[in-house]
């Protein structure tokens, strides 16, 4: 990471999929960007999307709505799963200790958290789309959310706002009609994550 030469770098996950349109609408970004500016954007679903990849990517992209600050009118975090940054010196510091196995599950809060104490911007986009290609696995969705919930005391311990219940149920009224099969997922995931947040801090009280 520290030895490449280019001006701006593109993150995409291995399971997300970026079109040629976003790619060209990136591209005319970059020339008028500030230097110490992300762009973010938002999760789509494939054209056949499963029951936990419209969940999973409804949360995802609500969470990032939901952060945006009244001051700024900024959002607070973006979506790990795709990004454009420009490639300072600071940064690649930041990408080279970047470690998906200490906050696997919340490693885009944590990378969003160091991006913003450096000094970063981030620049949400609808127009910055990638189809996010998650998996399907009951296990896979169990574990994400309880490794949210089981690295919550680590973010209040910065002050960054966690999601909250009052989140799930803004979220669960904006829903439409045909999305309301949802909300038993939905319901899952935020038990699981208290849950664990509940379990993780009782046994750092014990320790």
């Amino acid at each position: 990471m520290s030895m490449h030469t280019e001006q701006w770098l593109l993150f995409i996950d291995a399971d997300c999929e970026i079109k040629a349109e976003v790619l060209d609408f990136l591209a005319s970004q970059m020339r008028h960007s500030e230097k110490k500016s992300i762009w973010a954007g938002l999760y789509e679903n494939p054209k056949k999307t499963s029951y936990l990849q419209r969940v999973h990517n409804l949360i995802a992209n609500r969470w990032v709505l939901n952060s945006f600050q009244e001051k700024s009118l900024k959002p607070k975090y973006f979506l790990g799963g795709a990004f454009l940054i420009y490639s300072q010196t600071q940064m690649t510091v930041f990408l080279d200790y970047f470690s998906e196995l200490k906050f696997w599950g919340a490693e885009d809060k944590q990378l969003a958290f160091w991006c913003q104490q450096a000094g970063y911007e981030v620049i949400l986009s609808e127009s910055f789309k990638v189809i996010h290609h998650t998996s399907n696995s009951w296990a896979h969705f169990i574990k994400r959310a309880w490794l949210h919930g089981k690295n919550d005391p680590f973010f209040l311990k910065e002050k960054i706002k966690f999601i909250n219940p009052l989140d799930y149920l803004i979220w669960i009224q904006k829903l439409e009609k045909s999305d309301w099969h949802l909300v038993p997922a939905m319901a899952l995931h935020f038990l699981i994550q208290k849950g664990a947040k509940l379990i993780h801090s009782i046994h750092l009280k014990s320790n």
